[in-house]
């Protein structure tokens, strides 16, 4: 009896658990990170076109590719953000709840192969501390589509460890199809994938844990699905014409983005890569410096813990046996390699999102082995490791929901939706000649998110598509017109403001923008 109460509670723990990471998934999804990044607003619009026309927004039907603003954008995200907004419109919600969705995916996906590594009570404290790292918390958060990355091949090896375990062919083609999708995720992953499936798979057949006809039923699906892009990747380097495949587009993109990877500087890259994963980089949305990705207490755990997989990992391999430490030690080192190829200064965390997990494996065996040390006494030092966790989760969830967004503001790459402002345009400013609209570069998407224009209306092969459309001219003109004209500001572009103030306008204000216009 006494056991079964306390399996119930372990149960229970865990359920309330993942209440808790949907909870900081959902919470305020819309309002945190205030605005809508450039690449989230571009996805959701063509979301929003393949949703509605089943074209991207280059008229594109169906694309395996996105063009997004000519370098091209992974497609997956926009196919899934396409289903939320076919039911129930474009917004920043369901921009953005698809990372949320996939988050809550990932987390239990990690959980369930930490559980099945330490066993359901140790791994209960480390399901906490998986819930409440900084990193896993902001990148699920905003539609970025290489954020998908992580959890889909998290996914993939939960299903591909389930498939070694059931020993069932249709566990090994689940598993397949599940990391041929991750293709579709990120750029990066065409390399990362291949290089660590290949990996995996030796490892599989020298500890004699799958036959070959089991890795082929795992390989067969991975490969079919990862055609398509590899059209898309020779299409794109000798220049050939797209492709179309009945109502499937692969795309030919104005700037194709495949020479960012070099087998130069490896050794820079792969150290400023270990500076920027284990605290933060120069962008604000992927970590604060205060809290770094996994909290400053975690490093020392984690670099022991990384040492002590290596040597594990290495053990269990020259040994011919198998162990998910070893399949988690193969991740790294691809994960490393293929993210150490990427040129120059280019490397920060959003990118290097694959490698998280692994290295929150990694955080979990330097606490173990930390616990190891104490024996009897640990039942004394886990509460004290679980009190400082609590507090440093708290602090950082205190300030990424409450201060976070009042501070950090503007926030780079960061504008927001104007529907609030063309609203007012249309009904009380009369009929201007021209609305000038003053944003950055690529403000034009942000109208397009706003207004919701039909793409085949909007028409991006105009020479001119990215400046003006309509009555609308995206830039701040050389001089003011105020008899004839309205004028569309962010509410922290000072110099514009300055300027507009100067004339006897009107200023109406609607979330991050504020409109001058004359009566």
């Amino acid at each position: 009896m006494r056991e079964y109460l306390k399996t119930n509670r372990i149960r229970l723990s865990y359920i309330g658990l993942l209440i808790f990471v949907c909870f900081l998934h959902l919470y305020k999804l819309a309002d945190v990170p205030y605005g809508i990044h450039v690449d989230e607003a571009g996805m959701g619009y063509d979301a929003y076109c393949l949703a509605n026309y089943g074209v991207d927004r280059y008229l594109n039907s169906f694309p395996v590719y996105l063009i997004n603003f000519g370098r091209g954008q992974s497609a997956l995200y926009a196919y899934l953000c396409a289903f939320f907004v076919k039911f129930f419109g474009l917004n920043t919600y369901t921009i953005r709840i698809p990372a949320a969705v996939i988050g809550i995916l990932f987390y239990m996906a990690g959980t369930s192969l930490i559980r099945q590594r330490w066993g359901e009570k140790k791994a209960l404290f480390l399901s906490f501390l998986m819930a409440v790292m900084p990193y896993f918390i902001m990148q699920s958060r905003f539609g970025l589509d290489c954020n998908l990355m992580l959890g889909a091949c998290t996914i993939g090896l939960w299903l591909l460890m389930r498939a070694v375990q059931k020993k069932k062919i249709c566990g090994y083609v689940l598993a397949g199809m599940v990391w041929g999708i991750a293709f579709y995720t990120y750029a990066i992953s065409y390399i990362f994938i291949s290089m660590c499936l290949l990996l995996m798979g030796g490892y599989l057949l020298w500890c004699r844990k799958s036959s070959w006809k089991q890795l082929l039923a795992f390989y067969i699906p991975v490969l079919i699905l990862g055609i398509p892009l590899l059209l898309m990747i020779i299409i794109n380097t000798f220049d050939f014409p797209q492709i179309v495949w009945g109502r499937i587009t692969i795309p030919r993109l104005p700037s194709y983005a495949g020479s960012e990877f070099s087998l130069n500087g490896l050794w820079e890259n792969f150290c400023s890569l270990f500076q920027c994963i284990l605290g933060s980089d120069w962008l604000v949305y992927n970590a604060f410096p205060t809290y770094d990705t996994f909290y400053n207490i975690s490093i020392p755990f984690t670099l022991y813990g990384l040492c002590s997989l290596i040597k594990k990992g290495t053990k269990y391999i020259s040994q011919r046996q198998f162990s998910l430490d070893s399949v988690i030690l193969i991740w790294i080192a691809a994960g490393m390699f293929v993210l150490s190829m990427v040129k120059g200064d280019g490397i920060n965390i959003n990118k290097s999102n694959v490698i998280f997990y692994p290295l929150f494996y990694c955080l979990a065996t330097g606490i173990e082995d930390f616990m190891g040390y104490f024996m009897k006494r640990a039942r004394l030092v886990l509460p004290v490791l679980v009190s400082v966790y609590a507090v440093y989760a708290a602090s950082f969830c205190f300030y990424y929901f409450l201060r976070y967004p009042k501070e950090v503001y503007p926030q780079i790459f960061f504008s927001g939706e104007y529907s609030g402002i063309l609203d007012y345009i249309e009904t009380s400013t009369g009929e201007p000649k021209s609305v000038y609209v003053s944003s950055g570069e690529q403000s034009y998407i942000y109208y397009l998110i706003s207004a919701q224009v039909s793409p085949y209306e909007y028409d991006m092969s105009r020479e001119d598509a990215t400046v003006t459309y309509w009555k609308f001219v995206f830039r701040f003109p050389d001089e003011i017109d105020p008899d004839n004209c309205i004028y569309v500001v962010r509410e922290t572009d000072e110099e514009y403001i300055s300027v507009l103030e100067e004339y006897p306008f009107e200023c109406y204000s609607s979330g991050m923008y504020r409109l001058y216009y004359r009566e």
